[in-house]
């Protein structure tokens, strides 16, 4: 029940009011999955049909639909809105569409303004859950790679992924932002090749070299810029 509402966008209080019933009624079926029949119709005319399920995790970002309901509802467009919270319109399209799952804490900060709305508490719990790179590390946090003040300006590991959403660089530095500016020059550093980013802060070196060489080793060939005409190898930290 939790992943059809969140693909609708909707929060346990605005789900509460179209079933005409409380929130805290909404919280516990979502726990318990045990939901009274006679609201069950009610329920899938607006959420949808839904299978039971025991797993609570929930598939795609939940972000992406609770942006773009928020948009509709002020009637902006995505050039519109992302004029508004002075972030490029691929960063809106992105979360939307379910690329960035995870954007920077300034990027929610503007949107939140710019729509005169509260990203919800459950969601910034399932959206940073999903991020969780494992092992005590933290969270992958995505990113414009290229708007240089959406840069982490921090030590730590990042990937690049393409238009597709395909993972193709996996880099680290113990300044990310300065290492990312050393990129600009490159041919490949543009769209479609490199589309959108993600980092996750690592302050100890060795970790960071790690998780890097762990990365590239799980993504294998898809961790290189263009097969055709880059050997992707693991670069000198700067």
């Amino acid at each position: 029940m939790k992943k059809a509402r969140f693909a609708t966008g909707l929060t346990q209080d605005e789900l509460a009011k179209k079933i005409k019933v409380q929130q805290n009624q909404i919280s516990s079926w979502e726990k318990t999955g045990k939901i009274p029949e006679k609201h069950l119709d009610r329920l899938y005319q607006v959420v949808g049909r839904f299978e039971e399920d025991s797993s609570d995790t929930v598939v795609g970002s939940p972000l992406g639909p609770w942006l773009t309901r928020r948009r509709t509802e002020k009637e902006l467009s995505v050039d519109e809105l992302a004029h508004a919270a002075e972030v490029s319109g691929a960063t809106v399209y992105n979360i939307e569409a379910g690329r960035s799952p995870n954007p920077r804490a300034t990027t929610i900060k503007r949107l939140e303004k710019a729509l005169n709305v509260q990203l919800p508490k459950e969601l910034r719990t399932a959206i940073k859950q999903d991020a969780e790179v494992g092992g005590g590390i933290g969270s992958l946090t995505d990113f414009d790679p290229h708007k240089e003040e959406e840069y982490p300006d921090e030590a730590g590991v990042y990937v690049f992924y393409d238009i597709s959403d395909r993972p193709i660089y996996v880099g680290q530095s113990k300044n990310i932002s300065s290492r990312i500016k050393g990129h600009g020059d490159k041919f490949w550093f543009h769209s479609p090749i490199v589309n959108n980013a993600a980092a996750v802060t690592i302050k100890q070196e060795g970790l960071r070299k790690s998780v890097e060489k762990l990365l590239i080793k799980f993504l294998k060939s898809n961790a290189v810029i263009n097969k055709h005409y880059v050997n992707r190898g693991i670069e000198e930290d700067e």
